[in-house]
């Protein structure tokens, strides 16, 4: 076997145009697969992330009765000691405490529903950076009294900085909740229909208002490796003090988004069967015009004496070498790109950026570089090449060695 893989190896050489042939049909078929599939993962994970970054966080903590009912009744509670030791826990990036509340806003002369969000100012600006999406006004203090409200839902109510805002509401156990608000600013909200419908306050003044004790909603949390959510939720429950709390990992909280993410990867998926259907068709192609080139040489060998056998597998260990070489060069030149366009996105302008902004994304797409790309796109191509290995083979084993050495 080794003075095969010898003469394998020196016979890829003796037509250095015939070896760069197969080896650039290789490289390309895996620098075309890597590049495609980087920026379709790419994007997805990062429209993803952001939501789970800036809107829902990893996991949250909540009462065991909280998702079924989202009621103020149904609340936790997390002192501020409770909150520094989760987030000491290791894992943890950061976390905030939210109260969400349903309340009807009425400025004197028109009334629209509203979400009233209570939040910690100082832990929020860390964690949805929301302070940097003011458009008017400035951000709320710990102990503001007043809101903040999206641009949409400003412009509904033909609001500006320093007009007061009435709610009506529900309070803890059904109490009448009645307060009026100064507008200390307005934000543009990561979520349109939030924008429309959202006003922010300080998790004091929304308790103020609807007469709740201490406590909270829900809590949110970032960790700083999601592959370990479960690991670092089995440290949150070691730490509670009682069975009243559930951790609803991200993808329950964004269930349209995470479905919708689902479905757009089993599109793609398609998609990427045709293209590996393209690229198969591209390599049998390239191995056919090899082997009838070399026919001649095949029989001449097996005339001189050669079994088939030991020509067959001399053939399989050069087809191997050519998709070794082939897999490396693209490596080597996509690794570069990928990662040039994962640290440096592709950035977008004009209508696509506003759109983009809108949403609360950045104008940008990049690419995936994660360990697994590389690993699933090369072991496919590396599947291909060797099922393509199989046509030389059967076309030796039904060789005419006098019809080969006429050609």
């Amino acid at each position: 076997m080794k003075t095969v893989i010898t003469l394998s190896w020196r016979n890829l050489w003796r037509n250095k145009r015939r070896t760069m042939i197969g080896v650039s049909s290789v490289f390309f078929a895996t620098l075309m697969c890597l590049l495609l599939k980087s920026v379709m993962e790419g994007s997805t994970n990062y429209i993803i992330d952001t939501a789970v970054e800036r809107q829902t966080g990893t996991f949250q903590v909540m009462s065991t009765g909280y998702w079924d009912d989202k009621t103020v009744d149904n609340f936790i509670t997390a002192d501020e000691n409770t909150l520094q030791k989760w987030e000491a826990i290791p894992n943890v990036k950061r976390l905030t405490p939210r109260i969400e509340t349903f309340a009807m806003g009425w400025n004197g002369t028109r009334s629209k529903p509203v979400v009233m969000i209570g939040i910690d100012p100082a832990r929020e600006s860390q964690f949805s950076q929301i302070d940097t999406r003011m458009t008017d006004g400035v951000f709320l203090s710990q102990e503001d009294e007043g809101v903040i409200i999206g641009s949409r839902y400003a412009e509904i109510m033909n609001l500006s900085t320093g007009d007061t805002l009435a709610f009506v509401g529900q309070g803890y156990h059904g109490v009448g909740a009645v307060g009026l608000f100064v507008v200390r600013g307005i934000v543009r909200a990561f979520d349109p229909q939030q924008d429309a419908a959202c006003v922010y306050t300080s998790i004091a003044s929304a308790q103020e208002f609807i007469s709740m004790p201490e406590g909270q909603t829900y809590v949110s949390v970032i960790l700083q490796n999601t592959n370990k959510i479960h690991e670092t939720i089995t440290s949150f429950r070691q730490m509670a003090t009682g069975d009243d709390l559930v951790y609803r990992p991200w993808q329950e909280l964004i269930v349209e988004m995470a479905a919708g993410a689902a479905s757009n990867k089993k599109s793609l998926q398609v998609f990427f069967y045709i293209l590996y259907v393209v690229v198969g068709f591209g390599l049998l192609g390239t191995v056919i015009m090899l082997t009838n080139e070399r026919s001649k040489e095949f029989g001449v060998m097996v005339a001189l004496g050669m079994k088939k056998r030991r020509l067959i597998e001399g053939l399989f260990i050069e087809m191997l070498f050519i998709n070794l070489l082939g897999l490396l060069t693209s490596l080597a030149i996509a690794f570069p790109i990928i990662a040039c366009f994962h640290y440096f996105p592709i950035q977008f302008t004009g209508n696509l950026k506003e759109s983009f902004e809108t949403q609360g994304f950045q104008p940008v797409i990049p690419f995936d570089i994660s360990p697994s790309l590389f690993i699933s796109q090369t072991v496919i191509v590396s599947c291909i090449t060797v099922v393509i290995t199989l046509y030389p083979f059967f076309i030796i084993r039904k060789m005419n060695i006098i019809d080969a050495l006429r050609k």
